[in-house]
């Protein structure tokens, strides 16, 4: 087993990157790394959705929808290559 884990994030965080995390790192770790929720003065909806790679085709494929204050963000394990998405608000004033 490895030790460590490259994670995307991306979306409405602070800095998107790929981060080496330990294994067995949880969503909520990935999106610390990452800053935090929220992006050049724009609010996150919370809505954290993670993404992994199919092994047959490579493809990703969305293996969780969280919403951030509602779901567990520290008890959802990523695996090495996961996706990590924080969605940006949309609305009228954007």
């Amino acid at each position: 087993m490895k030790d460590r884990m490259r994670i995307q994030v991306r979306g409405c965080v602070r800095r998107q990157a790929d981060f080496l995390l330990p294994a067995g790192a949880s969503v909520s770790d990935a999106l610390e790394v990452a800053g935090g929720i929220g992006r050049d003065e724009r609010e996150g909806t919370g809505i954290v959705t993670v993404r992994s790679q199919r092994k047959a085709d490579g493809r990703y494929y969305c293996r969780r929808r969280l919403r951030a204050g509602r779901d567990d963000l520290s008890g959802t394990e990523l695996r090495d290559k996961d996706l990590v998405v924080a969605q940006y608000r949309i609305g009228k004033d954007d």
